[in-house]
């Protein structure tokens, strides 16, 4: 099936609800990654003492996800793109949960935990929106990393703010909240595999049909 002009095929990408679902997801993992990781230095610094210029070791905490999220496309066709997504935000949400702690050792397992949980769903969301999109899937990525990048902006924002109002609590609670609803977000999503490759198939059965003819 060949794309459209670029607005025809947004309009078809935004009329699907599984892909508007997956682009909600794309605002929300990054909204919770960036406010996460901008303003739980300052949590580190005032809180819990860790001097600024050890700021940048608390980057390890990144290491689990590099081992984690490579498996994320073989968890998605074992258990289901919903499962996924609901146990990697439950995982994130229990990160949040212990950076809550008022102790160093706790505060970074959460961010590593935090950490591994956004980018499970990262990786499971793309490859959702790339399987989901029957025409025009250059669109549909477009539209999901447009997603993506709107939700860090309103992160490092609406955070921003936060913090200011009440420091690091108030943060958390806010991404925690952020967190609980992707869960019900997720029940939108399907995978499409055994609806749209039976369509795949016609159509090209068809162009071969007419190739012939």
């Amino acid at each position: 099936m060949r794309g459209g002009p670029p607005l025809d095929a947004w309009r078809r990408h935004l009329a699907v609800p599984a892909l508007r679902a997956a682009f909600g997801m794309g605002f929300a993992i990054l909204f919770v990654f960036v406010g996460v990781f901008t303003y739980v230095n300052f949590h580190l610094t005032d809180a819990l003492g860790i001097g600024a210029e050890m700021l940048g070791l608390v980057y390890l905490v990144f290491l689990p996800a590099l081992f984690t999220t490579p498996y994320a496309a073989k968890a998605v066709s074992r258990y289901g793109q919903q499962r996924v997504f609901q146990v990697s935000g439950l995982v994130a949400l229990a990160g949040v949960a212990l950076t809550a702690v008022p102790s160093l050792a706790p505060a970074l397992a959460g961010l590593a935990v935090i950490g591994a949980g956004t980018f499970f769903m990262q990786a499971a969301a793309t490859g959702f929106v790339g399987r989901t999109a029957q025409s025009d899937r250059a669109a549909a990525n477009g539209l999901y990393l447009t997603s993506y990048y709107i939700g860090g902006l309103f992160g490092a924002f609406a955070l921003g703010q936060a913090h200011l109002a009440g420091a690091w609590p108030l943060v958390a609670g806010i991404v925690a909240a952020i967190l609980l609803l992707t869960l019900p977000l997720s029940r939108a999503l399907r995978n499409p595999g055994p609806e749209v490759l039976p369509k795949r198939v016609a159509e090209a059965q068809s162009a071969m049909t007419t190739d012939s003819s």
